[in-house]
């Protein structure tokens, strides 16, 4: 397993996932091979749910 580095790692992983890195917290939600499916970026109404529920779609 490796690591991440919060401070070089957040922003191209959001610009590859065409959300704003400047707008955390960045969600994303990843299928059991690690490939992306969904991301938003910033405090949304109603986004953890959302992500709760795709993660659940997704198994």
């Amino acid at each position: 397993m490796g690591y991440f580095n919060f401070d070089e790692g957040v922003e191209p992983l959001a610009r590859k996932m065409y959300v704003d890195p400047e707008k955390l917290p960045l969600l994303i939600v990843t299928n059991t091979g690690l490939n992306a499916v969904y991301a938003c970026s910033g405090y949304n109404v109603g986004s953890v749910a959302l992500m709760e529920k795709l993660l659940c779609l997704s198994k």
